[in-house]
């Protein structure tokens, strides 16, 4: 999977339709975690929030300096689809739609060990096994590197019923989410396995505006097809009234050829 261009150019595309205030959140933001020894939290967090924003085009939402919400259309209205949260305490939190059990199809993520291992080949996902274990933090290897896992735990209504305001709108109305933890030091396996998850959840909404935008059947050609009939008819009777009108000239003609051979 290509890496998200973090550069300066791309950057400036992430803020495109952003609002000055919440562009500024941002930026204060940046300028904080810059400011730390190590600029890895710094690349992090744009590579995310580059991606986030090309999954999700609308203009971001922040909560404060350590929330941005992401959103996608809705018919007229708009979806929350991710939120990237950072409070500089050595974490980001990604919180995406549960692409868990597709992922591990894709190859992304491996089984978990253990009991959560043990659910393999169910239909719902490893994280919902029941409510205790959904509640609980579950580590996912990622395939494409080697020792290396990711941490997830799943929420849904059930085992997060009173969910932060900023991740309210991404449960109910059976909708579920995940909420991964990428540590900042040393993110780059976990974000490149965030960003798979994320292409595969961006999937839904693509495929829902796909079809808004299909063009309507064009209508059936039989009336088209009854009409060509209809105009061969008519110009059939005007032959006939033709051949009609110039019948007695031809008529007397005959009569008269009649005459002069008898």
């Amino acid at each position: 999977m290509p890496k998200a261009d973090t550069t300066a150019a791309a950057f400036d595309t992430f803020f495109a339709g952003v609002g000055a205030k919440d562009k500024l959140s941002i930026e204060k933001h940046l300028a904080a975690i810059d400011a730390e020894g190590d600029p890895g939290h710094g690349r992090a967090w744009r590579r995310l929030a580059v991606t986030l924003r090309r999954h999700a085009p609308l203009a971001v939402q922040t909560v404060g300096q350590q929330v941005v919400q992401f959103f996608v259309p809705d018919g007229k209205y708009r979806m929350q689809a991710f939120t990237l949260e950072d409070k500089r305490d050595g974490a980001l939190l990604v919180y995406l739609p549960n692409v868990v059990d597709q992922a591990i199809k894709e190859k992304i993520l491996g089984k978990p060990p253990g009991k959560a291992g043990k659910v393999a080949g169910k239909a719902s996902s490893y994280l919902d096994e029941d409510e205790d274990d959904a509640a609980q933090p579950v580590e996912y290897p990622i395939l494409a590197r080697a020792g290396e896992g990711l941490r997830v735990e799943a929420m849904d209504h059930t085992n997060t019923p009173d969910p932060p305001a900023h991740v309210r709108h991404m449960l109910g109305w059976n909708r579920r989410a995940v909420r991964v933890t990428i540590p900042a030091a040393g993110a780059e396996p976990r974000v490149e396995a965030v960003e798979a998850m994320c292409e595969i959840a961006a999937r839904a909404w693509a495929d829902k505006t796909d079809k808004a935008e299909k063009p309507e059947k064009p209508e059936k050609a039989d009336k088209a097809e009854k009409a060509e009939p209809a105009a061969a008819k008519a110009d059939k009777g005007e032959r006939k009234k033709a051949e009609k009108e110039a019948a007695p000239a031809g008529s007397a003609g005959g009569s008269r050829a009649k005459a002069r051979k008898g």
